[in-house]
């Protein structure tokens, strides 16, 4: 089985872009619709190229898609071991605004 997940949303967030060093990443956080009226809130966090990219392109409230990777971690936080599911970006497309316009999707990065 593959580990391979896309979703779509909007961007509840800019993404927050870090960079130490020679490593960059990026945080971000997609609104996802339930059938039955909520929305999940999916943490999603790219490297490298990808973030910059993320970054510079895309803010809050774009429609996006996401496809990528679930990735778990573990972390302490005041003493407290801590667990995160997040969600690892290999390609991210901005959507169009609304329907029927004749928009097409554009790629925005592609890891």
């Amino acid at each position: 089985m593959e580990n391979k997940f896309i979703i779509s949303g909007n961007m509840a967030r800019d993404a927050m872009l870090n960079r130490n060093g020679d490593k960059v990443n990026c945080f971000f956080t997609v609104g996802v619709n339930r059938a039955n009226g909520g929305a999940d809130f999916i943490s999603v966090k790219a490297f490298k190229s990808l973030a910059e990219s993320i970054a510079k392109a895309l803010k809050k409230g774009d429609s996006v898609e996401v496809e990528g990777h679930i990735a778990t971690s573990s972390y302490e936080k005041n003493g407290q071991k801590m667990y995160s599911t997040d969600l690892i970006a290999d390609k991210v497309r901005k959507l169009p605004r609304g329907e029927g316009r004749g928009e097409t999707a554009v790629e925005v990065v592609n890891g």
